[in-house]
């Protein structure tokens, strides 16, 4: 996985989306078929469900769309995007694309949430150090500025204080009269 975190919010049309489902797709690209139910894959992926829960008269989750994926009832809002994603995907095989899908969904759908939370919890304080980190070297760099700043303004105002000083040599130079040889 290229990202550290992959935090997918879905609403009830989720797995609908071929983009989404796509990016889902891209996620694991790069590994192999066992290796999507790495442990480490759990701390780094998480998913919100924004649709209600299956059972509370609201329609079924969309880790559960996800578990009986099938691209071929997946759509992009652009016609042109679908085709060209459809290419890529019949390339490899749509059947290779689905169960792809739907092992994530099972996987992530078994992961023990307490452990994805604590995962969580460990990124935010490292993205909290981070910006504390951030802050302190804008905090830096914001006052080097101003010394700069101070410089350049002090080295202007020197320069005007010269340039008035020479005005005023100039203007009590008393003309010497010429003198005329005879």
């Amino acid at each position: 996985m290229a990202c550290k975190r992959f935090l997918a919010v879905c609403g009830p049309t989720y797995a609908k989306r071929l983009w989404c489902v796509w990016e889902l797709f891209t996620l694991l690209s790069f590994q192999n078929e066992e290796d999507v139910s790495d442990a480490a894959l759990s701390r780094r992926l998480a998913f919100v469900s924004l649709a209600p829960a299956a059972g509370s008269g609201g329609t079924c989750s969309p880790l559960a769309d996800l578990s009986r994926f099938d691209v071929a009832n997946a759509r992009c809002f652009d016609p042109n995007e679908e085709a060209r994603l459809r290419v890529v995907i019949a390339a490899m095989g749509a059947e290779r694309f689905n169960s792809r899908i739907r092992s994530l969904a099972e996987f992530v759908s078994s992961a023990d949430p307490s452990e994805v939370i604590a995962g969580l919890r460990i990124e935010i304080k490292s993205l909290e150090r981070k910006v504390a980190a951030l802050e302190e070297e804008k905090v830096a760099h914001i006052a080097h500025a101003e010394r700069l700043k101070a410089e350049n303004d002090a080295q202007r105002s020197a320069i005007e204080t010269q340039r008035e000083e020479i005005e005023m040599q100039r203007a009590m130079r008393v003309p010497q009269p010429h003198h005329v040889r005879v």
